[in-house]
């Protein structure tokens, strides 16, 4: 079955406005995350967006309302916070399922449901690399 993609893009003017009102406003924030596509690979494949075939080739099944959920987050010792260090600023990535007519993450800790996809350890990725300091200085959306 093929998969439909939404083809939801938006003009350069209106994201660098959003994100010159972001980092206006968020100075000691990270501008930007740099994500591994072997990492995003891996949360389909825990979703069942994506299925490995025998031969090691991978498949894209049409799974209604896929969709991951990201949630920030701040180092909580205030010495790593630095610029070098994105000021501590994370961004993790967790597949959802709907149930119920609800997006509910999937992930896997004492006291959760059991999620119905199968995981590999909590379901949540770490996989970002703040900006800064990894930050592509020739993109118009670092400093706009």
């Amino acid at each position: 079955m093929e998969t439909k993609m939404t083809g939801k893009t938006f003009p350069l003017k209106q994201v660098q406005k959003w994100v010159q009102t972001w980092q206006e406003n968020n100075k000691t924030r990270a501008k930007a995350y740099r994500i591994p596509v072997s990492d995003l690979i891996g949360c389909f494949l825990e979703m069942g967006v994506i299925s490995l075939k025998s031969d090691g080739t991978m498949v894209v099944n049409d799974i209604p309302d896929a969709c991951v959920r990201a949630y920030l987050g701040t180092n909580p010792d205030p010495s790593k916070r630095t610029m070098a260090e994105g000021f501590g600023n994370k961004l993790y990535i967790v597949g959802t399922e709907k149930i119920a007519g609800k997006y509910r993450d999937i992930v896997q800790d004492e006291g959760i449901t059991e999620p119905s996809a199968a995981i590999t350890g909590s379901g949540i990725y770490d996989i970002t690399t703040p900006c800064p300091n990894d930050c592509d200085d020739l993109s118009p959306l670092v400093n706009p």
